[in-house]
């Protein structure tokens, strides 16, 4: 990515936060929103962290959870790996991978319907942008790391129910 895209991408992406906070949020099409989670209590509006949809994969442990949907073997953007392998695989301080965990957690519980707030919308849009934006080799440095790595402590906080409507009980 040149200097100038990188410079653009920074503009931009508060810009976008911003505008996001601004606005309400709009639901998930009826056609993206799964149609039930496993022992989650989903109806209890509550959140499940990355651990639970890592293990509820068709691949197991536990039993499959419906919300995957066939997504596990899919290309995590262009990471080079599935969306099950990016779960499995351990960050080792790659902000990518930090977030691309996160992301995907926070993810599968707006699929199901959890409400969430305005910011942690916000850092999904951006986790969005920057999944376009940068693979796990770009994106690392400074200060589009420090970026990635404030915005998956924010969805992990939204995943472990420290903000928004709390952690489901297992």
């Amino acid at each position: 990515m040149t200097v100038q895209r990188k410079k653009l991408f920074r503009f931009i992406m508060p810009l976008t936060t911003l505008l996001l906070l601004a606005v309400m949020v709009i639901p998930v099409s009826a056609q993206e929103t799964p149609t039930s989670c496993l022992d989650c209590g989903c109806n209890d509006n509550c959140t499940l962290t990355l651990g639970y949809w890592k293990t509820h994969s068709s691949y197991g442990p536990a039993p499959y959870d419906d919300v995957w949907g066939g997504r596990e073997d899919l290309m995590f953007f262009s990471s080079g790996l599935t969306y099950i392998q990016v779960l499995n695989n351990a960050p080792k301080g790659n902000a990518y991978y930090i977030l691309a965990r996160q992301y995907i957690a926070g993810k599968f519980n707006e699929f199901v319907g959890v409400s969430i707030t305005p910011e942690v919308t916000a850092a999904l849009v951006w986790a969005r942008d920057y999944f376009i934006a940068y693979n796990p080799t770009t994106g690392n440095e400074k200060p589009i790391r420090a970026d990635a790595i404030y915005y998956a402590d924010l969805i992990d906080q939204y995943n472990s129910g420290a903000i928004g409507p709390g952690h489901c009980s297992d």
